[in-house]
Parts: C-alpha cells; sequence; structure tokens
C-alpha cells in the first residue's frame, strides 16, 4: 500500500479503473470484442497427462479470464487448430484402470474369503 497524504492508497491498475468507470456509467468496454493476450497456461482439456496446456488468456481492457470457454479464443486454438490425437493414450489410461480395478476386486475377494475362514 502507498500512503498520499496520509490517506492509505491501493495501487490499481489503470485498466481496472477505466474498466470501473465504463461499467459506472452504463456502458460495455469489450461491446466490440475482447483484446485478448496470453497469460499463462492450464492443463490440457484434450487429455490430462497430455505434454502440452491450454493457453490462458486474459483481455487487456477489462480484465475478464478465458479458461478455455467455447466461444473463447483459447478453445478455439485447442479444438480448431490443435491437431494432437490421444486417442491412444486415453485408450491405454483405460485398459490400465480397468487392469487396476480387477486386481483391486481380486484382493478383495481374497481378502473375504479370509475374513470368513476366520469367522
Amino acid at each position: 500500500m502507498t500512503t498520499f497524504r496520509g490517506i492509505e492508497v491501493v495501487a490499481v491498475p489503470l485498466r481496472n479503473l477505466i474498466a470501473e468507470a465504463v461499467a459506472l456509467g452504463g456502458g460495455d468496454l469489450c461491446a466490440a470484442g475482447h483484446d485478448w493476450e496470453s497469460e499463462g497456461g492450464r492443463t490440457c482439456p484434450k487429455y490430462e497427462h497430455a505434454n502440452c496446456s491450454q493457453t490462458v488468456f486474459v483481455c487487456k481492457r477489462c480484465g475478464v479470464h478465458d479458461y478455455g470457454y467455447k466461444g473463447g479464443p483459447a478453445h478455439h486454438e485447442c479444438f480448431s487448430e490443435c491437431k494432437r490425437d490421444f486417442s491412444a493414450e486415453i485408450a491405454e489410461d483405460a485398459a490400465q484402470a480397468a487392469e487396476s480395478e480387477r486386481i483391486t476386486r481380486e484382493r478383495n475377494d481374497i481378502l473375504a474369503v479370509e475374513r470368513a475362514d476366520e469367522s
């Protein structure tokens, strides 16, 4: 925090102040569309174990974030531009999960028999 003439002032980015002023005035700062810029990334929405990520965008004017919502730039990037196909990896994960589930069922059946024998 900064102090100005004895008053504590919170530093707020100018774009946030402009967006708030436009909203208070009844206007829509991004009526003609957002001004997107990349702000980082998140896990790939197509396949969580992929070695890639989906871009997270933020509007430079109003500060709204796009995390891959349909119709936004991140969704377009992943589902229209990215041609990666993860079907083989997804099938392999499903096979491993099924095998793990089978082993767990077998162990539970063995434990149930052992408990019944102890009774």
